[in-house]
Parts: C-alpha cells; structure tokens; sequence
C-alpha cells in the first residue's frame, strides 16, 4: 500500500478505488446466476437454511468446488460476531473485499509494468484502463468465480515477475491451486504461464516448489469439497465428466470459434469496442513474449475450440486486456493527430464515460434490489406479496433463499383477476401487489393501491416518451390496504 501511496500515479489509483466502492455498493446482485447459486446459496446451506434438494442441480452433481462458498461462509460468521446479520450487507462486504483485492494487486501489477511503455500519455491512459474502461469496474466487484480467480491468478504473475526468490514460486503455487479450485477453466491461462517459465528456461527446482504448493492447495480444497458434500470427492474430474464427457455444458447451447469476438463487438458497444478491439490485438502483436500473452493466447484459444460460449468465460482476462489495450494504444498514437480520429476519439470517450456512470449505479440484478426493499420494510413485519405473471424468489430456475426475508409468504398467481380473487377469498387486509408493469390496468374495489417500489426514481417516471414504460419489464411493488 506504501509503494501505491508514494507512486506519481497516486491520484489515479485512488481515483480507481473510489469507482471500485461506488460500484461495489450500487451493483447489488449478480450478473450471472452462478455468482448467486453457486457460491451463496451453497453457503446458505451449510449455514442450515436451505435444504439440498432447493440447491441448483450441479450440487446433486457434487461438480463445484467448496472453496468460495467455505470463504463466504467465514465471511459471515466473522460479521455475526459483530452484530451484522443483513444478506445484504452480507453481499456487499464480499463484494467490496473482492474490489480491494482487485484493486490492489492491479495497482501492483500496474507499477511493475509501466517501465515497458514509453510515453506519459501511455502509461497514464494504462492506469485509468484499469478503471475508467466502461464494463472493467462492474467486472471486477463481482464476487464471483471469474473474478476471485482471476485475482489470484494475477497475484501468482506478480511474485513470478518480481524476483526469482524460491518463497515467491511457492506463494504463486499457492495462489495458482487457488485460481484453479475458484474456476477450473483458468487452467488454460496457467497452462500458459507454465510455458512462459519453460519458455525463460526457468531452474526445475523452483518448477517443483510450484507444483508441490499448488498440490498442497489440491489437498486443502478436496477437504474443503468433504466438508461441502459430506463425502469424498473430486470435484474437478465431476466438473469435466457432466460437462464435457456427457455433453451438459454443449447442451445449453454451441457457438462458432468467432463467437468471442463477434459479441465483444456488439455488446462492447461500438464505436468503443471497435477502438479496444483494435488496440488489444494491436498490442499483443508488440508483446508476443510477454507472460500475459502466454496466458491470455492459451486461455483464448481454449476457449474458442470449447463448443459452449459465454462472453463471461472470458473475464479473467480483463486485466491482461486492459495491459494490451494501452500497448495498442501508444502504438497507434501517430494516428491521432489525424483530425478525423481526434472527432472519433472524443465521441468514443464521451461514450465510454457514459456508460461507465450508469454501469457503476445501476444494479445487476433488478430482482435483488427488490428484495432488498421487502427486507428492509418486512423482515420483522409479516405479508403476504401477491405476484402477478411472475415470481419472485424463482427468478433464475432454483429457489433463492439467500436474500429472502422470513416474514414473507409468496402466493404466484397468472393474471390480475386470480390476484383479485385470492384477495377476496382470504378477506387479505393488507397485501403486496407484484408485476412487471409499471402500472395496474385496473383497481380493486374496497382497496386502496400505492406504489411503493420501483427501480427508477420518481423524476424518471414523469417522463414516458414513446411509451417506453408500458414496453418495458419493470418490476414494481404495489402496497394493497383495505378501505375500512
């Protein structure tokens, strides 16, 4: 921390970690469901409040390692002492430690690799990539299996670039063994730094010392899957069997070789993919010996030749890609000074900064915020919520019973006419109203309806432009009290 604190890009980095914090409070939920299933409703499990039959099938399978979720489950028990017992605070902790971590290890990574670059502007534009890149900081909060791995993998690259001491091939061991019990597929990018090491003819001692400490982790971790599964079990041969073996994974769907490229393009959001796209592989071009070329190449081309593709699988690599974006970057600098590309260059920043402020603040998943009101308002307070076309704690296929409050009681009905009858059947003199709409085609007689909950704030809903409200799924929250 002192040598980040003395660093001439201080400013930079601090500015970084604050984007990193914003990010990590306002990003509530997860961008995939394996960042929820996967890691915190296991914990829940073992924390004795979900039953294993309501966990996601990979469970059943005994195919995801324990390591995250026996992190999780610490986690939580270390804030219980303090008195903190919130899912949700729960949530942020993970997400806000996972963002310190990532940002320390990239502000480390970052001062180590700025002597290759040779201009100011350069190594200026590489420390805000890490940072002010539009989907990087929403990427790297996530405490999820991509994002946990990737972090150790770096840390292991760190000690294997900053000496050749044999104590730091045995930490990187480690820290290898525990990218690859995070996420079994971050073995091609280890693959790849393995024959970067062959590569610099590196002494055979210190090869051991390494895989003798990423074995000792093996071993850590297949105690940590007993404890998980209450047997024995390897769970990354399980992984591989249902996966590749039986086909499981091709089964949710095949893509062609380009598929990573072709998405980067579309989602990255052009014009601004089109500018990093370019810079990445213009810069991998100057650096083909470097060691995240080794690691990203190996890790890219796995991927590709893999039939199930998903723009996800890649984000470990976001580090190494940010590295070779700002190579690019001083590479194609002469090109600037054309004034067509200064235009385009300004309108992609005003682009990229734009979509930045929205990914920090906005959620990544609608459905969490939701159920961060029903905690907050009704985790002491029984209710029934009534949802209408929808569900609410099913929204991803298991149950989800990490953030849910005990108080509530769901009742699923199809339209608003069995929402009404349920009512007055049960003579309900209160209730909370569910759907995906941000209004009610009709009232109820004898009740009164408000709205209590929606993601948009108020101002934004004063403004229906194209009748964008009525054609978008908008979850919202309707307080029901009846007229005495």
């Amino acid at each position: 921390m002192k040598k980040i604190l003395a660093s001439p890009y201080k400013n930079l980095f601090l500015l970084g970690l604050l984007i990193y914090v914003f990010t990590a409070w306002f990003s509530v939920g997860y961008h995939y469901p394996d960042e929820h299933f996967q890691i915190l409703e296991f914990c829940n499990y073992k924390l004795g409040k979900i039953a294993a039959n309501q966990l996601a099938w990979e469970f059943k399978d005994q195919m995801r390692p324990a390591l995250q979720p026996a992190i999780t489950f610490v986690a939580i028990h270390v804030m219980q002492v303090f008195q903190i017992n919130s899912p949700f605070i729960y949530a942020f902790v993970l997400r806000l430690l996972i963002a310190f971590f990532g940002w320390l290890i990239i502000c480390h990574l970052t001062m180590l690799l700025l002597e290759i670059f040779s201009t100011d502007k350069a190594k200026i534009f590489f420390v805000l990539a890490n940072f002010c890149v539009w989907f990087t900081p929403y990427i790297n909060v996530r405490f999820a299996s991509e994002n946990t791995s990737a972090i150790a993998l770096l840390w292991a690259i760190y000690f294997l670039l900053k000496d050749k001491k044999a104590l730091h091939f045995f930490i990187a061991g480690i820290l290898l063994g525990l990218a690859f019990y995070f996420r079994y597929q971050i073995a091609f990018a280890i693959i790849g730094v393995g024959l970067w090491l062959i590569f610099q003819k590196e002494k055979f001692k210190n090869l051991l010392l390494l895989i003798a400490s990423f074995l000792f982790v093996a071993a850590i971790c297949t105690l940590l899957d007993y404890w998980m599964y209450g047997q024995w079990v390897c769970t990354p041969y399980n992984y591989y069997f249902f996966n590749i073996t039986k086909g499981i994974a091709a089964a949710s769907g095949t893509e062609p070789w380009f598929y990573y490229f072709k998405w980067f393009i579309l989602i990255g959001f052009i014009p601004v993919s089109v500018f990093l796209f370019l810079f990445f592989f213009t810069g991998i071009a100057t650096q083909p010996k470097n060691i995240f070329a080794f690691a990203t190449i190996t890790f890219l081309m796995a991927h590709m030749v893999l039939d199930h593709k998903e723009m996800r699988f890649i984000f470990p690599m976001i580090f190494p890609f940010t590295f070779f974006i700002a190579l690019g970057y001083e590479k194609l600098q002469p090109y600037f000074e054309k004034l067509i590309v200064k235009i385009i260059w300004f309108i992609t920043l005003f682009i990229n900064f734009g979509l930045l402020v929205f990914r920090c603040f906005a959620p990544a998943q609608e459905a969490v915020d939701c159920y961060k009101y029903l905690y907050d308002n009704y985790n002491k307070k029984p209710v029934v919520v009534i949802c209408v076309g929808v569900q609410l704690y099913n929204t991803s296929g298991p149950f989800s019973s990490f953030y849910k409050a005990d108080s509530v009681k769901e009742v699923d009905v199809n339209t608003w006419a069995d929402a009404k009858d349920y009512i007055n059947n049960n003579s309900l003199k209160s209730a909370i109203i569910m759907n995906e709409n941000i209004s009610l085609s009709e009232g109820i007689e004898h009740y009164n309806l408000k709205r209590v909950y929606n993601l948009y704030p108020n101002w934004v809903l004063q403004y229906n432009f194209n009748n964008w409200q009525q054609r978008s799924r908008i979850w919202t929250l309707w307080q029901l009290n009846k007229i005495n």
